[in-house]
Parts: structure tokens; C-alpha cells; sequence
């Protein structure tokens, strides 16, 4: 099964690979998302199914079924938030 990765520091993304001149990027949940639900021109979906924090040490998996209920849940709560005067 195929897994965006995601790591919480330097130490994390050392034990993945340990090179100096490694590039990073810092991506947020809503970012792991839209890769996760982005469609391509044939309208499939990524072979990823989710994203793995610290693959080599904590292993969080956070499935693309998980995110799709908390982007739900989200949308659901900021539609029924009433705005404050």
C-alpha cells in the first residue's frame, strides 16, 4: 500500500534518509488532503491511501477515509457556526 509520508522534525526525516543537502517542504493536514483527493485527467484518484507520520518512528496512519470524515465533520461545524456580533 502506497503513503504520502509526513515527519514532525529533522530527527524524524533523518531516520528516513540522512543527507545534508536534503529539500523539505512544509505542508499542512489541508495540503496532505487535496493531494489525497486531488483527481487526475482520467478522474482516478492517487494510489496513495493516506499519509504516514513518522513512518520510522511513531507510524501514525491517517487514512483517506479518516480525513474525508474530519474535512465532513469541518464543513458540517463551520456551517452551523452562527456568526458572533
Amino acid at each position: 500500500k502506497q503513503f504520502f509520508m509526513a515527519f514532525t522534525d529533522a530527527m524524524e526525516l533523518k531516520k528516513w534518509k540522512n543527507h545534508e543537502d536534503q529539500q523539505t517542504a512544509v505542508a499542512s493536514f489541508e495540503d496532505y488532503a487535496g493531494l489525497l483527493f486531488k483527481k487526475d485527467g482520467n478522474g482516478q484518484l492517487p494510489p496513495a491511501i493516506g499519509f504516514v507520520i513518522n513512518p520510522f518512528g511513531d507510524n501514525i496512519i491517517v487514512p483517506r477515509e479518516m480525513i474525508a470524515q474530519y474535512m465532513a465533520a469541518r464543513a458540517e461545524q463551520m456551517q452551523n457556526k452562527k456568526p458572533t456580533v
